[in-house]
Order: structure tokens, then C-alpha cells, then sequence
């Protein structure tokens, strides 16, 4: 199974087999490649193969879908699929389904209630309660946005892509605005997840870390994540495909 996960900024794959995730690959949501081709690589050795999607980009969906339709059957979550958890948002359709994907696959791997920081284009800190319900979280500007924000809004501050620190002190405009970026950053998902945690009387609930710059995040403070799970879209979207082939 090809499990492809749409997101602002980039599209990510996997192919799941034998119980693990045997491959990845990522590739800009917007670039020039055709998904078309890039199916053919990704898939040059594995056959023919189911192809789960998971989009919230609906203008890209139907490219991709087109494209996986050459390697076998295709279902895409909330069109197709069932969404994997019972949400309690409103209204419900404006849920990013990147979102309950996530959540689901904390769920699975760390049992409710649970909370999730998605740290991608936004910063998504989201809670699952006790019954297995997502109850709704947080949206942030995401890391990245932050940094190209000051880089084109304020003149005397350069571009810089955010890298781990652990020292706050900074001496210099780049070790400054590392700092502020990505400890301020930290302190973010911190304060949204104690928040939550008090807010739904769910203290020891994990905070599981996923998204391109959650790494960076926990290289800066080990002690933010219980736990960091790079694939954990993917792993949403596989239980969602698993679900409806075990269905009746």
C-alpha cells in the first residue's frame, strides 16, 4: 500500500509493506515534477499496489489521484474513505483532515488521550480526550513562516532557516534570531500543550511530535515530545485503508 499525504508545502509518500514502512519520499506540493512521474519512480519495483490519499490541497488532489489510478485502486480519506475518528469541531467540515489523520495515528501508537504537535506550515497543537474523541487544539504560524515573515518584514533582519539551539543568549543578529525563532517556538507548543492538558484535566496525556520541523524542536529541548513519530500522517492513513479492507 502507497500511503500520500498532501500538505501546503509538501507531498510526502510511503510504501508500507511486510508491517513497516519499507520507503519514503517528499516532494514540494507545488513543484515542477509531474506526480505521474514520480509514481513511476517510487514505485518502479513494487508492482501494482493499493493507493491511499490524504489532501488538504483540493486543488492537487485530482492530479495525484489520476496518477496513482495507473498503479491500482485509490481511495481518498473523507471522498472515499471514512475519516478516522469521531471529531467534536465546528463546523466539521472545516477540520483539515491532515489533522484527524494525525491524531489517529497517535491514537493508535500511544492510546488516548493524547495530544499532537504537528509543526509544519502551521503548528497544529491537538487533543484527543480520554474517549478517543478529537476534541479540537491550537493553530499556530508555523516555524518556517515565522522566519520568512521577519526576513520580509523587518529590513535589517536577514533570512535564516531555523536550526537547533539550546542557548537563549544570543551575540549576534543570526545566533538572536535562532534563538527567539526556535526556543520561542518551543515555548509555544509548551504553553498550548500544558494548556490543553489543564484544560481537558488530562495531565499526563504524551504530546507526540510530527512534521518537518518538530526535529529540529526536540534536538532544542529534549524534554518537549514524549515521543517523536516522523510518520505519523502516514500511519493515519494507512489504519484508515486497513479499516476498509477489514470492513464487511
Amino acid at each position: 500500500m502507497l500511503a500520500i499525504d498532501i500538505g501546503n508545502s509538501a507531498v510526502t509518500a510511503g510504501l508500507w509493506r511486510d508491517g513497516r514502512w519499507v520507503a519514503t519520499w517528499q516532494t514540494p506540493t507545488r513543484g515542477d515534477a509531474a506526480p505521474g512521474d514520480l509514481l513511476g519512480q517510487w514505485l518502479a519495483s513494487a508492482g501494482g499496489c493499493g493507493v491511499v490519499i490524504g489532501s488538504v490541497v483540493p486543488e492537487v488532489t485530482p492530479r495525484w489521484r489520476q496518477a496513482a489510478a495507473r498503479h491500482g485502486p485509490v481511495r481518498v480519506v473523507g471522498d472515499d474513505l471514512p475519516l478516522p475518528l469521531t471529531a467534536v469541531y465546528d463546523p466539521p467540515a472545516s477540520l483539515g483532515r491532515d489533522r484527524l489523520l494525525a491524531a489517529a495515528g497517535a491514537v493508535a501508537g500511544w492510546g488516548a488521550p493524547v495530544l499532537i504537535a504537528d509543526c509544519g506550515t502551521a503548528t497544529c497543537v491537538d487533543a484527543v480526550d480520554a474517549s478517543g474523541r478529537f476534541v479540537g487544539g491550537s493553530i499556530a504560524c508555523g516555524l518556517g513562516l515565522q522566519a520568512e515573515a521577519l526576513a520580509q518584514r523587518a529590513a535589517q533582519l536577514p533570512a535564516v532557516r531555523p536550526a537547533a539551539t539550546s542557548r537563549a543568549l544570543g551575540q549576534s543578529t543570526l545566533a538572536c534570531l535562532q534563538s527567539g525563532l526556535v526556543l520561542g517556538h518551543v515555548g509555544l507548543v509548551r504553553h498550548l500543550a500544558a494548556c490543553l492538558r489543564a484544560e481537558l484535566a488530562v495531565p499526563d496525556a504524551p504530546l507526540i511530535g510530527t512534521g518537518g520541523w518538530a526535529a529540529v524542536l526536540a534536538a532544542s529541548d529534549a524534554r518537549l515530545f514524549s515521543a517523536l513519530a516522523p510518520d505519523l500522517l502516514l500511519d493515519g492513513l494507512r489504519l484508515c485503508w486497513e479499516a476498509a479492507r477489514s470492513a464487511p
